[in-house]
């Protein structure tokens, strides 16, 4: 038996990501997970990080780091990109 379609997403109602939370990591880029929420994966895989540590800018004109990663140029220099001057 197949379930009935959920019907028409109501007006207003935001658009929901892809699934980016479940996506392989992207290292050097930002990832957009939620609205106002992008997520960088650090290239710094071990058993304590999984595949990387998570670094996540929250906000729209100003931005809040949270967890800005490892002493790494490489995500340093990714993240300072992908905020420019909105921290």
């Amino acid at each position: 038996m197949t379930a009935a379609p959920a019907g028409p997403t109501p007006p207003g109602t935001p658009p929901e990501p892809s699934s980016p939370l479940l996506d392989p990591p992207v290292y050097g880029r930002a990832v957009r997970v939620l609205r106002g929420v992008s997520r960088l994966t650090a290239n710094n895989p071990s058993v304590m990080t999984g595949p990387g540590t998570n670094t996540y800018l929250v906000g729209y004109d100003n931005l809040v780091v949270i967890d800005p990663g490892p002493d790494d140029a490489e995500h340093v220099r990714t993240v300072a990109d992908a905020a420019g001057d909105r921290i």
